[in-house]
């Protein structure tokens, strides 16, 4: 990574190769944003909101972000997230595929070398925000240098 301040940049990047709908900010900002109905076109939603900590005494320039990576889907081929299902359900028909994708994803920035996770825990956010979209969320910490 060319700057360690461009975090929100690589992110936006990933998921403009993996056709993923990049929202960073603030709960109420993203999902302004999901409300305009542009996620149609994507079948995943990444969601980030994250502070920053640069490192002063590295001469590397490293800075550690930490916050969430929500990533989420609103429908798949067959079905399309509602209140009506069980949790049972969208586990079998989301948050499986998602668990991995997250998690794959993690891998992925770490197997770049300039980026470590230095701690991940995940979690389920059903029916989230106005899009009524299933998330499998990552609280998490990552070293970009």
């Amino acid at each position: 990574m060319e700057n360690s301040l461009d975090f929100i940049g690589y992110l936006k990047d990933y998921c403009t190769e993996n056709k993923i709908f990049f929202v960073a900010g603030p709960r109420d900002y993203q999902n302004a944003v999901l409300d305009k109905k542009i996620y149609d076109e994507y079948e995943m939603l990444l969601l980030v909101d994250l502070t920053f900590s640069p490192n002063f005494d590295d001469e590397l320039g490293t800075v550690i972000y930490t916050g969430t990576f929500a990533l989420g889907q609103k429908k798949e081929e067959d079905t399309v997230s509602s209140l009506d299902e069980t949790f049972q359900q969208k586990y079998d028909r989301r948050l499986l595929k998602l668990s991995e994708a997250i998690v794959a994803m993690f891998n992925e920035m770490q197997c770049d070398g300039d980026i470590e996770v230095l701690s991940w825990t995940g979690s389920y956010a059903l029916n989230r925000f106005d899009l009524n979209a299933d998330f499998v969320v990552a609280n998490a910490s990552v070293k970009v240098r």
